[in-house]
């Protein structure tokens, strides 16, 4: 990660934008699919496209605590963490776990769009 502090605030607008986008693109999902083919699974028996938001919505319920009590434990430690935000044995950093966060909304909302692409 660059040292210069002027680096961080575009990596962060960036990754506001990209978690802005999954989140438009999540609604894009669920708006394009008709009811008949919102739970129906593909016939390679992937995930149908409800499946892959609701896993979606499932990991935030359960990140977005761990995210938020990191933050606040950094603040009160003078910016710094030592915990896990998910698993015992990895370790992230904040910035790394919004990351991670956004890669997985990304590929599980490719997922649900070829889900219903493969169907319709």
């Amino acid at each position: 990660m660059p040292s210069d502090d002027r680096s961080i605030v575009p990596q962060l607008e960036a990754l506001r934008r990209e978690l802005e986008q999954a989140r438009m693109r999540a609604h894009a999902v669920a708006d394009a699919a008709t009811p008949d083919l919102w739970a129906r699974r593909p016939a390679r028996a992937g995930w149908s496209a409800a499946e892959c938001l609701v896993h979606l919505n499932l990991t935030s319920e359960r990140f977005v605590p761990l995210i938020a009590d990191a933050l606040v434990r950094a603040r009160a430690g003078g910016l710094t963490g030592t915990g896990p935000p998910f698993a015992e044995r990895v370790r992230y950093n904040g910035y790394s776990s919004f990351c991670v966060v956004a890669a997985h909304q990304r590929r599980h909302l490719w997922q649900a769009q070829r889900a219903l692409a493969s169907l319709g």
